[in-house]
């Protein structure tokens, strides 16, 4: 499986209790944060699917062709989205990952570790 880097900026009082949360689970932050992220899709995925008939639900496309297809029916759920928070239906902002400011783009594995040298060159 490849890996993304994602860098998210959070509170200083939130970057305390994930910590000491981390050392009490004996699991590192990278791990608690995932497992946020995976049961965030899953209660987003949840909901949609339990307002839908199951005939509805976009399913993953094998073709790659039919990008048009695809980004119709995500369009669509957005609208329904969009639908279901002004009916009070579903709220994503309650979530408590929806607030974090984050920053997504592709960059290479070890950029965290390497930040200097990509920055300002080698021999830092």
């Amino acid at each position: 499986m490849s890996t993304k880097v994602l860098n998210v900026r959070i509170s200083s009082e939130l970057h305390k209790e994930l910590k000491i949360q981390s050392a009490l689970m004996e699991q590192n932050i990278k791990d608690l944060v995932e497992q946020a992220i995976i049961d965030f899709l899953r209660k987003v995925k949840n909901t949609v699917i339990e307002n839908k008939e199951v005939n509805n639900v976009i399913r993953v496309q094998d073709n790659t062709g039919e990008e048009n297809n695809i980004a119709s029916s995500v369009n669509n759920w957005i609208n329904e989205l969009q639908e279901k928070k002004i009916k009070g239906l579903f709220d994503i902002t309650k979530d408590p990952l929806y607030d974090i400011p984050a920053v997504d783009c592709d960059v290479p594995a070890d950029f965290s570790k390497n930040i200097d040298n990509y920055i300002y060159g080698k021999g830092v």
